[in-house]
């Protein structure tokens, strides 16, 4: 489903490479030899081996690629997304402090890779340094302005409370790309304006243009939907959401949160106290 160009704004004022010589391991090691330490070098750290519970199917694969040299800057790329998805996934966030690691050592070896910006913008947002992802963002959307590059914009944006700024950024994205990860950003600003309804059936049509991945990201756009429904009194229509998304992720936080405060306002006590314990032991 495509909503012309002007979606966006419309919504708002209704509601208002190449390697080195020097392989990538070789470097690192001198740089160790030099130092004496570990601890100092950013791609040192990025390419540590994390224990068995810690690590990934793909952040094993990619750092491992990284120590034979093979397209050592695109696996980089890759080894930090690979951090940001486990740091999703696993609520810790030190797993965003490694992948900051990883675009500092990708920097080292390409000071201009716009890919590594990006990714660089994107860390910042998620531990919250939200001025300093604008500016990085910034730099990027100058040199490429894709949807996605937008996208972090807005974000870093929308968090510093420039909602003005960040409605046209997320206009060039849904210019570019309308589509989930558009509707969903729409539906929040939509929020923060105070039109609930408006909320609603955007991050409505996030959910049906993504449900079928069952991702990560789709639990995301179910528990954003049932926290508007909940918020809006529609409790049975919440629920039977999140009853949707734990049964594919019986552990996304999140939606237990939600399903948890849904249950309190029932008055079902026992059960939420049951619920919010389970939520906080899997994210403190």
């Amino acid at each position: 489903m495509r909503f012309r160009s002007s979606f966006l704004l419309v919504v708002m004022l209704s509601a208002c490479t190449q390697l080195d010589e020097e392989p990538l391991h070789s470097s690192i090691d001198n740089r160790n030899n030099q130092s004496g330490t570990l601890n100092n070098n950013p791609c040192s750290i990025a390419l540590t081996a994390l224990d068995h519970n810690q690590s990934s199917q793909n952040i094993s694969r990619y750092q491992h690629a990284i120590l034979r040299n093979h397209q050592a800057l695109a696996n980089l790329e890759k080894l930090g997304w690979a951090f940001v998805e486990k740091a999703r996934t696993s609520f810790d966030p030190g797993f965003y402090k490694l992948a900051e690691q990883t675009v500092a050592c990708l920097i080292q070896k390409q000071p201009e890779n716009v890919n590594a910006l990006m990714l660089k913008s994107h860390i910042l947002h998620n531990l919250h340094r939200f001025k300093d992802a604008e500016l990085v963002a910034r730099q990027v959307v100058a040199q490429r302005g894709s949807w996605f590059e937008y996208a972090v914009l807005g974000d870093a944006l929308m968090e510093q409370g420039k909602l003005d700024q960040a409605a046209l950024a997320y206009q060039h994205m849904v210019d570019q790309r309308p589509g989930p990860q558009s509707y969903s950003r729409a539906a929040h600003l939509r929020w923060l304006f105070g039109d609930l309804d408006g909320a609603i059936e955007l991050m409505a049509l996030a959910v049906q243009a993504h449900v079928a991945s069952g991702s990560e990201s789709t639990a995301w756009f179910q528990t954003r939907l049932a926290m508007y429904l909940f918020q809006a009194g529609q409790l049975d229509s919440a629920k039977k959401i999140l009853t949707t998304t734990l049964a594919r992720h019986s552990t996304y936080a999140p939606a237990l949160l939600v399903l948890g405060r849904i249950h309190l306002a029932q008055e079902n006590h026992a059960q939420a106290v049951k619920i919010f314990t389970i939520a906080e032991t899997i994210n403190p």
